[in-house]
């Protein structure tokens, strides 16, 4: 829906997401919290509607402001009439009067507000889950040679854009040409969204590094009390755009005569749960965004 106070056919877009922490571990609960967005650092002049920012059982939750005008907004956490909300004894608010800039070049800004709860509450959910990730390496739909070794990172982001990385990077090694597995461990209720990154925790993004990548499943995870774990794995598919391509093929290992070899896949999934998606990706409008709980 598009803001009342925003004109109609802007291109400008602002996510605003919030995060809910207790002792510097995230904390799921049931609460709803309010953001909006004002022309002054001081956060008086409300240049938008207020938006409800929803944690069901979660401790994360994101919402976009749309059609906005180049400029500078404020974003500030307010209650349901729009008024800015101060850090008190119960809660500090971080990143509350985040100074984002819509320009004709960047029309997409990114805002993150953390509420540090300080006092338990009774809404505080305490289940925790773990997702098991595994990465497997082909070459054009057949397992890889048994002379191919590889490092791969994969992180969990807490909104479908990538911005809020959620814990560590993990590594999968790939050694012998064998498939890898790491687990992100004590993970709160809340919805998860899985991307291959670099070392650093940055989505590969507009890069083609020689792989198609596909997913055994979404790779948007939602644990509740009844979902407690999950596996998610990804395929990396070796094409001729990699370098290494011409080392691992099967014509060079057999000492191909040239003639064209059929492809076998070695996969066991069931095709209509696999989601192909290049590496050379852009981060998802909101439409492109689905998720599964598994029960």
């Amino acid at each position: 829906m598009k803001d009342d106070t925003t004109p109609v056919g802007e291109e400008g877009k602002l996510v605003v997401s919030k995060l809910v922490t207790f002792q510097g571990k995230n904390q799921a609960v049931n609460r709803t919290f309010y953001v909006a967005l004002f022309s002054d650092a001081d956060c008086t002049q409300k240049v938008s509607n207020v938006k409800e920012l929803k944690c069901e059982g979660a401790w994360s939750a994101y919402t976009v402001f749309e059609h906005l005008k180049d400029g500078t907004y404020y974003v500030a956490e307010t209650d349901e009439d729009g008024n800015k909300l101060e850090s008190s004894e119960a809660c500090k608010i971080e990143g509350n009067g985040t100074k984002c800039q819509i320009t004709p070049t960047q029309k997409t800004a990114y805002a993150v507000i953390e509420n540090q709860l300080l006092i338990p509450r009774d809404d505080f959910l305490n289940t925790l889950h773990n997702l098991t990730v595994t990465k497997n390496v082909t070459l054009d739909g057949e397992q890889i040679s048994e002379k191919y070794s590889g490092t791969f990172y994969v992180s969990l982001f807490t909104d479908p854009y990538y911005t809020n990385r959620t814990g560590d990077v993990k590594e999968l090694q790939i050694q012998n040409g064998k498939s890898t597995s790491v687990s992100f461990t004590d993970l709160a209720d809340g919805t998860y969204y899985v991307a291959e990154t670099d070392k650093d925790g940055n989505p590969v993004e507009n890069t083609d590094f020689g792989f198609d990548v596909s997913y055994d499943g979404d790779i948007t995870v939602s644990f509740t009390e009844q979902n407690t774990d999950s596996t998610l794995a990804i395929t990396n598919d070796m094409t001729e755009r990699n370098p290494e391509y011409k080392k691992y093929s099967k014509k060079e290992d057999d000492g191909d005569d040239g003639k064209e070899k059929k492809k076998t896949s070695t996969s066991k999934n069931n095709p209509s749960n696999k989601t192909t998606k290049k590496v050379k990706t852009q981060r998802p409008e909101m439409t492109h965004i689905s998720s599964f709980t598994q029960h």
